[in-house]
């Protein structure tokens, strides 16, 4: 089931999974390894949600478990569990945001620079 996440994530959320070289750009963490990592999942629950149990039940099972469980708009209730990040993973994803941020500053020091070019050979054309 891996190719319909990575189709999925790279074609409809539009974030493709980190080492996908067919969907995504190809950065390997490990050799033919994608780095796929969720620490929750929400799922609809399982008896909660059955016609048979009491509005009072639901409602006292939401109002015990509140980090747990949730309700939508509609009055589904859903179920939460949810695990710590892995450490490997808060570095790596600390790496990231580095170079993301070091990619901003130089497109705008780049951008810059290349907007002024343009501008300096058009006045350059203007004057002949």
């Amino acid at each position: 089931r891996t190719h319909q996440l990575r189709k999925h994530a790279a074609e409809v959320l539009g974030c493709p999974i980190v080492g996908d070289d067919l969907y995504g750009p190809a950065k390997m963490l490990q050799k033919g390894k994608i780095f796929l990592c969720a620490n929750g999942i929400l799922l609809e629950h399982p008896i909660l949600n059955d016609d048979s149990v009491p509005l009072s039940e639901k409602r006292k099972a939401l109002a015990q478990n509140p980090k747990l469980l949730s309700e939508s708009e509609d009055g589904t209730i859903w179920l939460r569990a949810t695990i710590k990040v892995p450490k490997g993973w808060v570095t790596f994803k600390s790496g990231e945001e580095k170079k993301v941020k070091n990619f901003e500053k130089w497109m705008i020091k780049e951008g810059a620079a290349c907007l002024m070019d343009i501008h300096n050979m058009m006045e350059s054309k203007r004057d002949v």
